[in-house]
């Protein structure tokens, strides 16, 4: 069953959700647990066939689209963790056109202040407009305590251009 989010704060330099290509603006999430694997749905407002990676306009190694879900699994009131599709430009790479999961990383990461770093594995499907995002509760012992819709966070993320204000997000919980 999906649930329409309630918008919490979509700022980054460049606007929020509403300021957002469709496929970064948050429309619904939901959370559940099924057995020994947590899962979460993502739905944005539109999902292209294809979409543009390594523009031109972004500089190396910045990020360019994320989709997450953060999670408070020690309930603290601040992410500690986090499933996502996320995409990094690298340098020298060309322009491509692609589908979103044939060119992006999905990982569980560790999020420590305002760093991450990747810890695990997850399992994403993109149906319509819908991500859905797998894991097992054994890939990290935080995950066991997130018991809770209220934990989560859904995100948005797509960078544009080389600029702060380049830059869109969507925060939903």
């Amino acid at each position: 069953m999906g649930m329409l989010l309630a918008l919490v704060a979509g700022c980054g330099g460049g606007g929020s959700g509403s300021s957002c290509p469709p496929f970064a603006q948050i429309v619904a999430g939901d959370f559940g647990q099924t057995g020994a694997r947590l899962w979460w749905t993502l739905e944005v407002a539109e999902i292209p066939a294809t979409l543009t990676f390594n523009q031109a306009a972004v500089g190396a190694d910045f990020m360019e689209y994320r989709w997450a879900v953060d999670l408070d699994s020690d309930r603290n009131g601040e992410a500690d963790l986090q499933v996502a599709v996320m995409h990094f430009k690298q340098s020298g790479t060309e322009i491509i056109a692609s589908d979103i999961l044939s060119v992006t990383q999905e990982d569980l990461w560790a999020v420590t202040g305002a760093g991450t770093s990747t810890i695990g594995s997850i399992d994403v499907t993109l149906t319509g407009n819908t991500f859905r995002f797998e894991v097992d509760v054994a890939e990290d012992p935080g995950l066991a305590l997130v018991t809770e819709r209220g934990q989560s966070t859904w995100t948005t993320f797509h960078r544009f251009g080389p600029g702060l204000g380049d830059q869109c997000q969507d925060r939903r919980n």
